[in-house]
């Protein structure tokens, strides 16, 4: 899209180093993206912060995504990474300040993050998987962002949510303040 700051697209082999430095997309608009990768293999995207309304993976694979923080610019929206269409993913070490989504995924790895829930308009899960084959969540801090002492239906509704996933791997993950569920599922779950 022509609203990110950074769009890597029909390509392969790149890395992305970012040395700890930020990509900033000032845009509030609800399509402003920081990084979005589309139609590619063998990205590596490491040491960045990305501050915008979302960050998102399309149609790639062979992608790592490692030691980085994604801060939704702006904090209107709750969900901010979304992938969709992915295979073997490699996601550790990173901390996001909103939810992850991810669809249609095949052989991901989500490892040693630090995910915690917007409070402000409800998002179905901290992290979402939906239609995928063959991916592991594994050691992950989930935070669901809800406030029990408000007692508002604010922030992720669960903290995982899976739906028609076949050969999952939950473990290890600790989640706190989802306001229903720690783990939902729904639809097919096979050979999890």
């Amino acid at each position: 899209p022509s609203n990110a700051c950074i769009n890597i697209h029909d390509t392969q082999s790149v890395l992305l180093d970012c040395a700890g430095n930020s990509i900033v997309n000032a845009d509030t608009s609800q399509a402003s993206m920081a990084l979005s990768l589309t139609n590619t293999s063998h990205i590596s995207v490491r040491h960045c912060s990305l501050q915008a309304n979302w960050t998102g993976f399309q149609n790639a694979s062979d992608i790592s995504f490692n030691n980085n923080y994604v801060l939704a610019q702006g904090g209107q929206f709750s969900s901010i990474l979304h992938i969709d269409t992915i295979v073997r993913l490699l996601f550790s070490h990173n901390s996001l300040q909103g939810s992850l989504q991810q669809q249609y995924g095949q052989d991901s790895v989500i490892v040693a993050n630090q995910i915690h829930s917007m409070p402000g308009p409800i998002v179905a899960g901290a992290m979402v998987l939906n239609y995928g084959t063959g991916s592991q969540v594994i050691n992950n801090q989930i935070n669901g962002g809800w406030d029990p002492m408000a007692m508002t239906d604010i922030g992720a509704d669960d903290g995982i949510i899976v739906s028609d996933e076949a050969g999952l791997n939950i473990s290890g993950n600790t989640i706190t303040n989802a306001w229903d569920a720690g783990i939902e599922w729904t639809g097919n779950l096979n050979e999890a």
